[in-house]
């Protein structure tokens, strides 16, 4: 509107006024090519504004999987309670079992063969608690595993929100 006004203007000049026609013609080509730059940034904005929609939203998904692997580790970890207490109970059990046996073989004689059978299954039950033992350090291994690829997925999140936080000042 400007560069059209300053045109009329020049016209109205005549000779005098064709130095300010030119300038007239550079601003309204400079308010195009203003216009032309706004639209493109424009869409740059509308662009950052979908990627970072897009990133909430795997943020989020991310954050559900988290929450859900937490459940799951939160799962292992009272199993794995739960069978420690079973193993000193099974311990104490079986220090139990052979302190009766001791005193049965001393008392009687003819008990020979059930502690024999008592002994075959503490054995048995010490082969069952070696591989629960197993089970047991390799699920405290994949536990330590998942928690530093949580506080790493942790730490990446807190590294896009101070991303975000800083973009929106």
């Amino acid at each position: 509107m400007l560069a059209l006004n300053a045109s009329i203007e020049a016209a109205r000049a005549g000779e005098s006024g064709r130095g300010f026609a030119v300038v007239a013609s550079e601003v309204g080509n400079l308010a195009n090519s203003t216009q032309e730059s706004l639209e493109e940034v424009e869409a740059v904005i509308a662009s950052v504004q979908s990627n970072v929609r897009e990133i909430m939203l795997h943020i989020q998904e991310n954050s559900e999987k988290l929450e859900q692997q937490n459940g799951y580790f939160n799962n292992v970890f009272r199993g794995i309670q739960d069978m420690t207490e079973l193993l000193h109970l099974s311990v104490y059990t079986i220090n139990t079992m052979g302190n009766a046996h001791d005193k049965q073989a001393e008392v009687i004689r003819n008990t020979v063969s059930i502690n024999r059978d008592i002994a075959q299954s503490v054995r048995i039950e010490n082969e069952q608690f070696v591989s629960i033992n197993k089970m047991v350090e390799s699920n405290v291994n994949d536990i330590t595993e998942m928690t530093e690829q949580v506080n790493l997925i942790n730490g990446m999140a807190d590294e896009i929100n101070s991303l975000l936080t800083v973009e929106k000042e």
